[in-house]
Parts: structure tokens; C-alpha cells; sequence
């Protein structure tokens, strides 16, 4: 009888041939066992899920967490702990050239730093913003980059890139077999607005967002679309918030170009009505939409169409965000949502009926580490995989900024949710008993993106 590092029995786990009760045994960090209840005897220990649904970890595959500058804000030990509470084991976030070294070596640096503090699992993006970065493409690319990102248009002072510099770099993305990322809003037509609205003497909340049009995203979207159909390479769509935007993806998915999208929970809970009401704390790029664009995200992940809900956790202080009450354009643009991203999308997504369970783990994990290159080992409950494990349970609660976090709001709070995580694990071992977070510096593994 084989001895199991650890087994969970008594779990309905979400696998990817559906749901059913099963006992699952871990061996050396990975899952080695899945069979009926009863069946695994052995194991040095025993957890037993008592029959509650049990998903892969979760996969943020966009995240900013600070590193070095801007800590106050929370740190890869502080929010990555807030993340394994919330049901997220594993997330990718950016490098990008902080100096004349060379974006290689700003990704080598990176990977040194978060290994120190990270208390999950983490890959990251390499972000390309001048000519002479796209010589490190290859070397990026070995070193296991899942993406390189391309900034459309000015997200908090970084400029977006020109036409010209993005097609030398997604054809080179394509010779090395990479995913090309985008922010994709257009530059000029905000700018355009902004200047128009400042003119005016307008500064609102609400005057950001109108700013950031519906055009301004379908745009971006369509020419990255028609440069990856012209080069043959590999684009995601990082944080739709537009129905048109996401048609636009799904159109040009179905005449062949390889394409996937993204969306994030303040899309698809939150609308520009909703600003009103909480200002600067729904101020975000790109800008919410209307209830009809949220209809739509949620049309796309019941149908397949939407791949992955992100939280593209960015978290100003809630005095930096104040500020934007009395002037907008101050004000960076960015919301929380590492802890709760997993949790709201149970709870809005499957508990609410618009979505599966199945669905809910193919879009929280499986699909953005299909797409970034992190499965098998990451994003499935299958023989061979890391044992990342979230069991959830009925508990009802109201959101609130957790307490393992520096981040001191959510736009989310007082939101009433009744499925929480009850465990999570980590490469089979125990990181959230569903009080407190055990994991701590060092915990985490840097993981290359290997296509």
C-alpha cells in the first residue's frame, strides 16, 4: 500500500473530466492518487474535506504587487498571504527595466527578490517598452517569461507604445513561440478627451472614466488583433471591460487568430453608475462601462468566449484614492482584488447560477496557466500536478480588507458572500486553515512559463 505524504478524503473535487467524490493522495508535492472514497489507506497525514467542493488553486495571472518603491501599499509576503486566503495560490506579475542593466537582468533581480518574500507561488510578465528591448526577447523567453506586455495607451504615466514598435516586437514574439500581452486603449483618443474635459474644468470621478470610451478599447483591440493575424503570433487581451471589446475578440477567434481575453470582478459586479457612489475607489484603466458591457463579460464566461477572470490587483492607499474626489487626473487608477477575485467569482459567479463549477475552475485557474504556460503543473486537480487545493465551504460573511494585508479598502466591502475558503494548500501543504494564514517568507517558487 503506497504511504501518501498527505490525504484528502472526503472531497468533491472539480477535476477536468467534471466533479465527483474523491480521496486524493500527495506524494513529494504532487498529486499522485485520485480514486473513490475509502479507497487510499496510509498517509503520514489526513485532512478530510467532509464533502465540500474542492478546486485547483487559483491562477492570478495579473498582478501588481509592489517591490521595493511603494511597499506601503502591501509587499509580495503581506499580499501574497491575503491571496492564499482567498483561494489564490500561484500569480504572474510584471518586470520591467527599471534602469540602463537591461530587462533581463531586471527579470533575473526580480526573481531573487520575490523568492525571498513570497509566501505562493509566482511567474511574471516581462513588459516591452523601447526598441533595444526586443534583442532580450529570446533570453526572456528562456528564462521562462510568460508574456511580454505592450502598453497602448498611458496607465498611470507610462506612455503607450507606437504602431511601428509593436509590430517589430510581436513578429519577434512570434519567432520565439511567445504570447504577446496588451493593454489596449487608444493613446490619442485619450488624450483627445482628457484635454477636452480639463478645458472645461471638469475633474471628477466620473469625467476619468468617460475619458477611457468604449471606442478607445475596441480600437486598441482590433489593430493588436490584425498585427498578431499579420505576424502569426500568440495575443492575449489583458482586462477587457467592454462588450464590444470582447465580441471583437470572440470574431476574430472564430476566423482563426489566436487570441484569448481576460475580464476582472470589478467588470463584472461594478458599472459607471456605480462611481457615483464610490468615486475615486472605481477609478481604474480601463474605465467601468455599462450594464449592457457587463451582461456581455458575463454572456462570454457562461459561453466559453471570456478565458479567465483576473483581479489586476493595483492598490493606492485609501488616502491616495481620496483625492480623487476633488481631482481625478491626481489620483493613480487601480483596485484591489487578490483576496477576493476567486471568492466573488464563486459567489456572483456560481452560487448566483451564471456560472459552473466547472466553468469557475477553468476560468480562476486552468485557462490563464494553459495560456501562460504554467499547466500541467498548475491550474488542474490531475495525477502529476502540484497539489495547490482549495476547499471551500458554506460560511456566510461580509467582505472586508484582510487583515494580513497593507491594503485598507476594498470597493467590495460589506458585499454579502456565504462560500469562503475553508483550506487552502500549497504544493500539498497546509498555507490557510480558514483563520489564519501558516505560510510564510519563502514559501513560494519561482515558476517559468515552458510552452
Amino acid at each position: 500500500m503506497r504511504d501518501f505524504d498527505l490525504v484528502i478524503q472526503n472531497a468533491f473535487a472539480v477535476l477536468e473530466g467534471g466533479s465527483q467524490a474523491v480521496d486524493i493522495g500527495i506524494v513529494d508535492e504532487r498529486i499522485a492518487a485520485l480514486s473513490a472514497p475509502g479507497v487510499l489507506g496510509g498517509g503520514k497525514a489526513r485532512y478530510d474535506a467532509c464533502g465540500n467542493v474542492v478546486t485547483p488553486g487559483g491562477v492570478d495571472s495579473h498582478v501588481h504587487i509592489p517591490v521595493g518603491s511603494g511597499t506601503h501599499r502591501g509587499d509580495f509576503l503581506t499580499e501574497g498571504k491575503a491571496a492564499l486566503a482567498g483561494g489564490t495560490t500561484t500569480v504572474i506579475d510584471f518586470v520591467k527595466q527599471p534602469g540602463e542593466n537591461g530587462l533581463t537582468a531586471a527579470f533575473s533581480e526580480k526573481v531573487e527578490q520575490v523568492s525571498r518574500l513570497a509566501p505562493l507561488d509566482f511567474a511574471f510578465h516581462a513588459v516591452i517598452q523601447h526598441r533595444g528591448e526586443l534583442c532580450e526577447i529570446w533570453r526572456l523567453a528562456e528564462m521562462g517569461a510568460c508574456s511580454f506586455k505592450h502598453i497602448m495607451a498611458d496607465c498611470n504615466g507610462m506612455t503607450g507604445m507606437f504602431t511601428g514598435l509593436m509590430f517589430e516586437s510581436f513578429s519577434v514574439v512570434s519567432r520565439v513561440g511567445g504570447v504577446a500581452t496588451v493593454h489596449a486603449e487608444n493613446e490619442e483618443i485619450q488624450k483627445v478627451l482628457i484635454a477636452r474635459m480639463k478645458a472645461a474644468g471638469r475633474s471628477g470621478p466620473l469625467d476619468h472614466a468617460e475619458s477611457r470610451t468604449v471606442i478607445s478599447e475596441v480600437e486598441a483591440i482590433t489593430r493588436a488583433i490584425l498585427l498578431a493575424q499579420e505576424t502569426g503570433c500568440r495575443l492575449h487581451v489583458f482586462h477587457v471591460s467592454s462588450g464590444e471589446g470582447a465580441r471583437a475578440v470572440k470574431a476574430a477567434r472564430e476566423r482563426g487568430v489566436r487570441v484569448t481575453q481576460e475580464t476582472c470582478p470589478h467588470y463584472l459586479l461594478f458599472t459607471r453608475d456605480d462611481i457615483r457612489r464610490l468615486g475615486p475607489f472605481l477609478q481604474m484603466n480601463p474605465s467601468l462601462k455599462s450594464a449592457a458591457d457587463r451582461e456581455t463579460l458575463w454572456e462570454g464566461l457562461e459561453q466559453g468566449w471570456v478565458d479567465a477572470v483576473v483581479s489586476d490587483h493595483y492598490a493606492p492607499t485609501r488616502a491616495e484614492k481620496r483625492k480623487g474626489w476633488e481631482d481625478i487626473w491626481s489620483t493613480e487608477a487601480g483596485v484591489p482584488g487578490l483576496d477576493t477575485r476567486a471568492i466573488l467569482t464563486m459567489n456572483r459567479g456560481v452560487l448566483s447560477g451564471r456560472i459552473t463549477l466547472e466553468r469557475f475552475v477553468e476560468v480562476t485557474a486552468t485557462r490563464p496557466a494553459r495560456i501562460f504556460g504554467l499547466y500541467p503543473r498548475k491550474g488542474a486537480i490531475r495525477i502529476g500536478a502540484d497539489a495547490d487545493l482549495v476547499v471551500w465551504e458554506n460560511r456566510p460573511a461580509k467582505l472586508a480588507p484582510r487583515p494580513e494585508s497593507r491594503v485598507d479598502w476594498t470597493p467590495y466591502e460589506g458585499m454579502d458572500v456565504s462560500a469562503l475558503p475553508r483550506a487552502t494548500f500549497l504544493r500539498g501543504r497546509m498555507v490557510y486553515d480558514g483563520r489564519q494564514v501558516l505560510a510564510g517568507e519563502e514559501t513560494g517558487r519561482f515558476y517559468p512559463a515552458r510552452f
